[in-house]
């Protein structure tokens, strides 16, 4: 079975003249290595798209399984494109629930190496995030996500500030009963001392 990174450090040779675009649409957005190449491959993936070279399902599917890439630079290029993706797009939330689901959530409750299993968790993380800046989470779903976000947020103890702060971001507005389960929820000590072990490192 070929991995994430193994398959970013293969160049695409496409077996026929229709896949090319798409292979190669993909792999300079998973080897992209700054802010320039990203935006460029990213319009890439939105322009296949556009022009229907590209299948949403199948962009969709490569875009969430990107984010648990162990690179840092394919995860920032693929966490691009797939919030463009969902703003641009009509995809529903459930539709990229499921495919989360299947590809991210389960694999990381069931990973034998800790590192994937983290990586997978990552994914989870960011995929909600792009959800979220992408606005397309219904009302009805926001309490599924908030308790999705707190589970990661416990899985590993250095996602509790990034979590903390996109509830913050997302939730906290909204005041009332969601507010005071994200209190309950959160261990302040925990977040103050992460907090203090970031700005230590900056």
């Amino acid at each position: 079975m070929v991995t994430l990174e193994e398959e970013a450090s293969v160049e695409p040779q496409a077996t026929t003249k229709n896949k090319r675009p798409t292979l190669d649409a993909f792999w300079h957005l998973r080897n992209a290595k700054n802010d320039k190449n990203r935006l460029e491959a990213a319009g890439r993936v939105l322009s296949s798209l556009a022009s229907s070279a590209i299948q949403p399902d199948y962009a969709l599917g490569r875009l969430v399984r990107g984010l648990a890439a162990a690179d840092h630079n394919t995860r920032q290029g693929f966490f691009i494109c797939l919030t463009e993706f969902l703003r641009q797009s009509d995809t529903k939330y459930a539709e990229v629930a499921k495919v989360a689901e299947a590809s991210l959530k389960a694999v990381s409750t069931n990973s034998g190496s800790k590192s994937e299993e983290a990586d997978f968790l990552l994914g989870r993380l960011l995929v909600l995030s792009s959800v979220l800046r992408a606005g397309i989470l219904p009302v009805e779903e926001r309490s599924a996500v908030v308790s999705e976000l707190l589970e990661v947020s416990k899985a590993r103890r250095y996602l509790l500030l990034p979590v903390y702060r996109l509830l913050v971001e997302h939730f906290v507005p909204e005041g009332g009963q969601l507010l005071l389960t994200l209190l309950d929820s959160i261990d302040l000590a925990k977040l103050d001392m992460e907090d203090r072990k970031s700005t230590r490192l900056n």
